[in-house]
């Protein structure tokens, strides 16, 4: 993964969590992923429900410009979980 799908993913997660944002369990998930972190099997289940949000989200953000941006992330999220 990259930064700008870091940036992305964070904003994402800062959209499910607006009551937490910039502190949520959603973000430290994404930031382990992209440190490279070894996930529990409990975090990997959580990381596909996530994933499953996000691409809900996406379907409301069909007019965002940075739309290829975000399904771009996402999936770069996807198979980092795996």
């Amino acid at each position: 993964m990259t930064e700008i799908n870091l940036t992305r993913l964070h904003e994402l997660a800062d959209l499910q969590h607006p009551h937490m944002k910039g502190d949520n369990h959603t973000r430290k998930l994404i930031d382990m992923v992209y440190n490279g972190d070894k996930l529990t099997t409990a975090q990997a289940f959580d990381c596909g429900k996530y994933y499953q949000r996000m691409l809900e989200q996406l379907r409301h953000m069909e007019t965002n410009k940075l739309h290829d941006e975000y399904l771009h992330a996402i999936l770069a999220f996807k198979w980092a979980c795996e």
